[in-house]
């Protein structure tokens, strides 16, 4: 069944990333409103920003592991768009691991009834993307209806101008947690955009300040589901960053000559792009099977696991890449810089690849102890 997803999928998506993105990769370097509603326009009629919503709610109901296909071959060309729509995508999984049909119905409604694009859902990010402490969430929950909003928050989120909702954990006065879902047009929320990240520049980042929102739905949350959620689609990514560098070394070397003979046959260069090339491939194989459970299995241990090392992997396959093409690789000409960029920024502000492998082994330490 997968294979025949992604031979469906491949042609019209290279096609996209050709027309698209690769001819705008200069500007795609910088926050660029007008370009990036373009793009996410030009994705409609591929359905990417419906591929994991059922066909009974009007998206293609494509499985997990074609999302995470989706968002490898979009990061190997631009890792920052890729970003966005792995956001939008995990928030999706968020809604459809709800147990309740009804609900699921009502709240991924309004994101799919017009055929709109720009009716993005996102996950919203914390302020302190490593909190130690769950009670350290900046935002409380009132469960009563007649209360039913969030309260207190500060949030960064990315790409908030083009979402029809934010998905946040909050939590309520007995101490227990939430995921609620808000929008981000309400007049009460504060929106005071962040200066341009070194890397994923096109991401528009923004802080939301606020102190009372109405939610419009909520359901209850796994402590570690803040953690678990989106693991799959990170480490698809990371191995699409990773891959997009692979890509262009390996172009270089068969087309540079030294000594004669491409460098590609010299037998060190050969040895380093074996060893990133099998890197890779595990990589992929890892964060594929990290997604093949479905929205409503989930295998913590195998998701964060394939986070935390195809985050780790990317920025170090990056760095090996650059130096095959020696001085050259730093230059912009070549685009290297900007993965080894991205993929340092994606593993930093994204995929908490510490945090995840701490909570790892925590659970397989308890798990040996019985």
């Amino acid at each position: 069944m997968l294979p025949e997803v992604m031979n469906q999928l491949e042609k019209p998506l290279q096609d996209f990333i050709a027309r698209e993105l690769e001819p705008r990769w200069e500007k795609l370097n910088r926050r660029n409103d007008e370009i990036l509603r373009e793009i996410l326009q030009a994705s409609a009629p591929l359905g990417l920003s419906l591929a994991i919503v059922p066909e009974e709610l009007s998206g293609p109901g494509f499985p997990p592991q074609a999302a995470a296909y989706i968002l490898e071959e979009l990061a190997a060309s631009v890792p920052a768009f890729a970003t966005i729509m792995g956001l939008h995508y995990s928030g999706l999984a968020l809604i459809l691991s709800l147990p309740d049909p009804g609900q699921k119905r009502q709240i991924l409604g309004p994101l799919t009834g017009s055929g709109d694009n720009l009716r993005l859902v996102s996950s919203a990010l914390w302020e302190d993307p490593e909190p130690r402490n769950l009670r350290d969430l900046p935002a409380s929950l009132s469960t009563r209806l007649e209360h039913n909003s969030i309260t207190g928050g500060k949030t960064a989120v990315i790409f908030g101008e083009y979402t029809q909702g934010l998905i946040s954990l909050a939590r309520d006065q007995e101490e227990e947690l939430s995921w609620v879902l808000f929008s981000p047009r309400d007049p009460n929320l504060k929106v005071r955009n962040l200066p341009e990240p070194m890397g994923l520049r096109l991401c528009p980042f923004a802080h939301l300040e606020f102190d009372k929102i109405p939610v419009a739905a909520s359901w209850p949350a796994n402590p570690l589901d803040h953690l678990i959620s989106v693991d799959g689609f990170e480490a698809a990514i990371a191995v699409g960053i990773a891959q997009g560098a692979f890509n262009r070394a390996l172009a270089y070397t068969l087309e540079r000559y030294q000594g004669g003979k491409m460098i590609c046959d010299q037998d060190a260069v050969r040895n380093i792009l074996a060893d990133r090339g099998i890197a890779i491939e595990a990589a992929r194989a890892l964060a594929y099977r990290s997604v093949s459970w479905g929205w409503d299995q989930p295998n913590p241990e195998t998701e964060v696991g394939a986070s935390a090392f195809a985050a780790e992997l990317a920025p170090q396959i990056a760095l090996d890449c650059i130096q095959l093409l020696g001085g050259y690789g730093y230059m912009e000409d070549y685009r290297l810089e900007r993965f080894l960029r991205d993929a340092k920024t994606y593993e930093l502000m994204i995929a908490r690849a510490g945090l995840r492998k701490s909570w790892y082994i925590t659970e397989m330490i308890a798990g040996s102890r019985g």
